[in-house]
């Protein structure tokens, strides 16, 4: 193992195991293909990863090459979002959970505060602001 190589410890009957990253997802992908077989009911050899559009080059590379670890062959890696059009893509570790929730808050309380155009600020209504961060949430 090199130096600097994060592991996951284990004890486990007097022993340690030491897993990698890659041999922890290797192990989760054939799990993933041993679930497809049960459900499926026949033996599954090849296998297609979806990945979100966030998903860079290197990370792709990173989880062809923990499949061929596997020991799974990969027939192709795609974008899993097909509901809507990806006009761009950015990444922001900061940003999650609540941090995104109340940003879309703000962005579609500008756009009903535009598309009203009265200059009434719908920030002030404390019941409607209930209501979309309701909303915001379930999505």
């Amino acid at each position: 193992m090199k130096l600097g190589t994060c592991v996951y410890r284990t004890e486990g009957e007097g022993e340690y195991h030491n897993f990698t990253a890659k041999k922890l997802v290797a192990m989760i992908l054939k799990y993933a293909m041993g679930l497809a077989e049960n459900h499926a009911r026949i033996s599954v050899k090849d296998l297609v990863i979806t990945v979100p559009p966030y998903v860079g080059v290197a990370e792709r590379r990173g989880l062809l090459t923990v499949a061929d670890l596997a020991g799974i062959n990969v027939l192709a890696c795609f974008t899993f979002c097909k509901l809507f059009q990806v006009k761009d893509v950015r990444w922001d570790a900061e940003l999650e959970g609540q941090n995104m929730e109340l940003r879309l808050v703000e962005y579609f309380v500008d756009e009903f505060n535009k598309q009203l155009g009265n200059g009434v600020d719908i920030r002030n209504n404390v019941k409607a602001m209930a209501k979309l961060k309701k909303q915001v949430k379930r999505t």
